[in-house]
């Protein structure tokens, strides 16, 4: 190892015979004469007495000795050098905020280690340069790394620097000067990390001129595969372009950001669900301040009490938005308005009516009863009601993901599960042993019970329901505060941070708040609602007036009638003299209605199977099916069972015209009278006699009627049975 010497452009005579160069004396005396000799440039010593030698008028010999010894003991120094811990933060803040500045320059980790490593690398060279020149330098530094004499740290730069992370592959003097040149063409640290960076291969993004039409067959809402769409993909291509192949088109679409092949596959809040989004924050309220409210149908099946067949129940439930506490809860058969207003109610025995409702656009949750001006629910408490954005139930992700943490794992603990997540077989044999209980309970004499299995009852799912809400209430909620070390639960912080001095509705005020109220017409002291009639004598003091009804929607019995203004005119009766005798509720006006559209759908798919089966029918030569049209009635008739006693009156009855049917025509009441009626006018149209209109239709209807099928039957069973 070599002795460290100070770098200096002139040395003195003690010095020189210190370092013992080539071609000059190795004493002190013998440098003197020598350089008097040769005429040696010199200056006087800056400190003491005596004087200096200029190096470059040594013997050359000697001053390119020396000038390997200055730039190896640059190297040397420069794997000692210590830097202050404020110089490394001045430079670290410099580079930060020289990279914020230039963010359009980002580099990986490894290029940024590459870079650094040349950088510190280029300084070294610039150093020993100061001696032997850049080139010289360049040569120099790049020899001792090929042999590997350069000092530990340096040579580390260099093994650092080669970007192809080869240990054996060294630098050579043409790159070290090429960096130099990078790294001198500027001064700023960002700029010169982005040049000394190793160069990396970018993706080329520039797309194909068929991706258009590839992404017309592709981004559908179907969601075909790859090859489905490359398929119709093809046949979209004029005959005179070269198609490309599928694994050319798997490749192109790799470029693509995902955003745009989610456009077209998803839409709506599907697609929101894959883009970004605004968390919002709930932690700005109070608890009481907004109430968030929807309805989720169970994915489980339960015992309907009023059916006793097991279907699927739908429960509202409604949140504080800044504790997450459930605040109330109901079920019913579907989302309706019932529901949610009974959820309000329940929720306002409890707690203290909100400032706001929000909601999605169902229609229970914007009907009248709760949002009419004058007559609706919570105008009438003062809740202000704001809906979100169709379409986009993200917006109340706060209830959303309530339904994963109260009714989702309440479901799983049923037999009748049938989430995404259910096990098909199970299922499957689950759903078969339910129809066979339901048959044999279909074919079980009237009121003996029979047991349907897996399946809960309504009392048994209203018990776990509740417990599953108290439950979650007193679970610590991870979005709330934490306390002692642990996350708050819903009720801990709605306890610690609601107004003071709010209270529940009480039991008058629910009573009489809760009523669906609607605008009615009183005139002669009756007001009409549903087809229901309530009457009150004190109803004529608001005759001819437009007066609020308000109805219970568990007893109709009676309803409330008060002035547009609020003030209280009576109670009126339900009288039953109108057209019903016991009055209709809301809740059975609803299930009325919705019993009506399940028939009304079945029927329509019994109708369609029914059809189906028509073309396949075979059918005698000169036979017409009967019932198509109003000409083939005569020769259906024909083929209709009938009695021989009224077969042998058809035959002996003379042939009679009618031009028009008696007025006083009227359908007996007896179900005997009826079918024996029919008969004769069968046999009348059967031997040509013409009836009236009104007979006409009643005959062709009452072929149709349950009971007419029932009666024919028994009757050809009994002569078959004479027979």
């Amino acid at each position: 190892m070599e002795t460290r010497i100070e770098i200096k452009s002139h040395y003195s005579a003690v010095e020189l015979a210190s370092m013992a160069l080539p071609a000059i004396p190795a004493s002190e005396r013998g440098i003197r004469i020598a350089a008097e000799r040769e005429g040696w440039s010199s200056r006087r010593k800056a400190k003491g007495k005596g004087c200096e030698f200029d190096v470059n008028t040594l013997p050359e010999v000697a001053k390119a000795e020396l000038k390997r010894r200055q730039a190896q003991s640059l190297l040397v120094s420069a794997g000692v050098t210590k830097v202050s811990a404020r110089e490394k933060r001045l430079v670290q803040r410099e580079e930060q905020l020289d990279l914020t500045l230039h963010t359009v320059d980002q580099l990986t980790d490894a290029q940024r280690i590459v870079a650094e490593a040349r950088c510190a690398l280029v300084a070294e060279v610039n150093k020993v340069a100061m001696v032997l020149g850049k080139k010289k330098a360049t040569l120099h530094v790049a020899d001792a790394a090929k042999t590997r004499s350069l000092p530990e740290l340096l040579q580390q730069l260099v093994d650092r620097a080669n970007a192809k992370g080869n240990d054996e592959r060294t630098v050579s003097s043409r790159t070290l000067f090429r960096w130099c040149a990078m790294f001198e063409s500027t001064t700023s640290p960002s700029e010169r990390l982005r040049r000394l960076a190793p160069q990396q291969r970018q993706a080329d993004l520039n797309m194909p001129w068929w991706m258009g039409e590839f992404l017309a067959a592709y981004r559908k809402p179907g969601k075909p595969p790859l090859a489905e769409a490359y398929r119709e993909f093809l046949q979209t291509l004029p005959v005179n372009e070269d198609a490309p192949s599928e694994h050319a088109v798997r490749r192109a679409l790799k470029k693509l950001p995902a955003p745009m092949l989610y456009q077209g596959r998803h839409t709506g809040a599907a697609l929101a669900a894959k883009l970004p989004f605004v968390r919002r924050d709930w932690s700005q309220l109070e608890p009481g301040d907004v109430w968030v409210g929807d309805g989720h149908g169970m994915k489980c099946t339960v015992i309907n009490p009023e059916t006793g067949k097991p279907q699927q129940l739908e429960v509202t439930l409604g949140l504080d938005g800044a504790s997450r506490l459930a605040v109330g809860w109901s079920i019913s058969l579907s989302e309706n308005v019932i529901a949610v207003s009974d959820m309000l109610r329940h929720a306002m025995t409890r707690h203290a009516p909100p400032l706001i409702y929000y909601s999605d656009n169902g229609a229970g949750e914007t009907g009248k009863v709760l949002d009419a001006p004058l007559t609706g629910i919570l105008p009438r408490v003062g809740i202000h009601h704001e809906t979100g954005i169709p379409g986009n139930p993200q917006g109340r992700g706060l209830i959303e993901r309530a339904w994963q943490t109260i009714t989702l794992p309440l479901a799983r603990r049923y037999a009748t599960y049938r989430g995404g997540s259910a096990d098909r077989d199970t299922l499957r044999l689950v759903n078969r042993d339910i129809s066979r209980a339901l048959t044999v309970a279909k074919n079980a004499p009237e009121g003996e019970p029979v047991a349907i299995p897996h399946v809960p009852s309504f009392a048994e799912f209203v018990t776990d329901l509740d417990a599953a809400i108290a439950e979650y209430n007193q679970r610590p909620h991870s979005s709330l505060p934490k306390r002692n070390g642990e996350h708050m639960t819903p009720a801990e912080y709605y306890e610690a941070n609601r107004r003071p001095g709010d209270s529940a509705l009480s039991a008058l005020e629910l009573q009489d708040l809760f009523r669906p109220t609607f605008l009615r017409t009183a005139r002669r002291g009756e007001v009409q609602l549903w087809n229901n009639v309530y009457f009150s004598v004190e109803l004529m003091a608001v005759d001819g007036q437009e007066v609020q009804v308000g109805v219970d929607i568990h007893d109709p019995a009676s309803v409330v009638v008060r002035t547009r203004e609020g003030r209280f005119v009576c109670l009126a009766e339900f009288d039953g003299n109108k057209t019903a005798a016991f009055a209709k509720s809301l809740r059975d006006k609803l299930l009325e209605n919705r019993v009506k559209g399940q028939v009304k759908r079945a029927q329509d798919k019994i109708d369609l199977a029914t059809a189906t089966l028509r073309p396949a029918l075979t059918m005698a030569e000169g036979d017409v099916l009967p019932g198509i049209s109003g000409k083939d009635i005569a020769g259906a008739f024909e083929r209709m069972p009938t009695t021989p006693e009224i077969a042998d009156q058809e035959i002996t009855r003379p042939v009679a015209v009618r031009m028009q049917a008696p007025d006083d025509f009227a359908v007996p009441q007896e179900p005997q009278q009826r079918i024996e009626l029919h008969r004769q006018l069968q046999a009348q149209a059967r031997i040509g006699t013409s009836l009236s209109e009104r007979e006409s239709k009643w005959l062709v209807s009452y072929a149709k009627s349950h009971e007419y099928k029932v009666l024919s039957k028994k009757t050809a069973d009994v002569v078959q049975a004479s027979a």
